[in-house]
């Protein structure tokens, strides 16, 4: 642990002796919170530090949900619906927990604890990658990457082939890359893999597959009957400002129509890949609208106010391994001490 991050986490942990997290507590209980997942994986799997980075192991998941029903009240998603739509008030210190991406390990992991616990959520899914054996762009392109076959690997936007550093190392420039694909065009974003895909293959280990695997679509079937309720997160997962506006409109119409299909009920929450606000827009919002969607969702370490934009209401992105007191100040609102940016 570097000398910063341990004086963050000190800060941390004196913030919250004297009392900071709990008065940030009280002045939010009338704001939503909600919680982005991704992947829930075995505590003993939590192997790699990159590309498990939005995994969060079992044991430190089970640590934040009791930490939450301590200290909020689990909402379902038709609660937030009826509250945006001025038909409900919600409880105190609402929360809401998501995931993104339409994992397996959802099912497998997460839902379980889940349910022993009495907590709902909604489920985000990838409709034209369910039931496929293709992994989600960002996976594959990481792996890609990081199994390439010679020391010199192309970048994106036509940038010069970098040497690739031995062993794990390989990560940072995997970073890189995937850092300029989500700023590109999607045509040229699609262009790129398609000609790293000319030059290498991948293997798929057990191991990856519990971070990559995506559900079929009995799987979500399931998830539904259990409880859960799930959204659309596009088809493909491509970055909606990057797109024309008739893909930008296929993306959010047409995973949304697919959903509604194959479940037999209606879709109206989508979240938008990646999140941030360069990856949303005014536009995005509009085409999300003209979609039919009710409820939309971006990332932003900002909570939300007390009347949240139905179609930008705010999550707070759950990273793997974050550490105890990271978590308790980011769900109870204190920011800066906790956070690189």
């Amino acid at each position: 642990m570097s000398i910063v991050h341990w004086a963050k986490l000190r800060g941390l942990a004196t913030a919250r002796v004297l009392g900071v997290h709990r008065a940030l507590h009280r002045a939010g209980r009338h704001r939503l919170l909600v919680l982005c997942y991704h992947s829930v994986v075995e505590d003993a799997r939590r192997w790699d530090g990159y590309r498990a980075r939005l995994a969060v192991g079992l044991a430190e998941f089970r640590q934040q949900l009791e930490f939450v029903l301590r200290h909020f009240h689990p909402i379902a998603a038709d609660d937030l619906l009826e509250f945006l739509a001025g038909r409900r008030p919600l409880p105190p210190h609402p929360v809401l927990i998501t995931f993104d991406d339409g994992l397996r390990n959802n099912l497998t992991h997460a839902a379980p604890l889940l349910e022993r616990l009495g907590v709902p959520a909604l489920v985000f899914v990838t409709s034209g990658l369910i039931g496929g054996r293709e992994l989600l762009w960002t996976h594959e392109l990481d792996e890609r990457i990081l199994q390439w076959p010679g020391d010199r690997c192309p970048l994106p936007a036509q940038l010069p082939a970098v040497r690739l550093p031995a062993g794990s190392a390989r990560w940072r420039v995997a970073a890189q890359a995937g850092a300029q694909c989500k700023r590109m065009p999607d045509d040229a974003r699609r262009a790129y893999l398609a000609a790293l895909r000319e030059q290498s293959t991948v293997c798929i280990s057990d191991r990856l597959r519990e971070l990559y695997e995506l559900l079929s679509w009995d799987e979500v079937r399931a998830l539904q009957a259990r409880g859960f309720a799930i959204g659309a997160h596009t088809v493909d997962h491509p970055i909606l400002t990057r797109l024309a506006p008739a893909a930008l409109a296929h993306q959010l119409a047409h995973s949304k129509q697919t959903i509604e299909t194959q479940l037999g009920t209606a879709c109206p929450w989508v979240a938008y890949p990646n999140g941030g606000s360069a990856d949303c827009s005014a536009e995005v919002f509009r085409a999300a609208a003209a979609a039919g969607y009710q409820a939309g969702f971006v990332l932003s370490p900002r909570r939300n106010a007390a009347r949240p934009d139905a179609l930008g209401v705010r999550r707070l992105c759950v990273m793997g391994g974050m550490p105890r007191e990271s978590f308790r100040a980011r769900v109870c609102g204190l920011r800066g001490l906790d956070s690189d940016g």
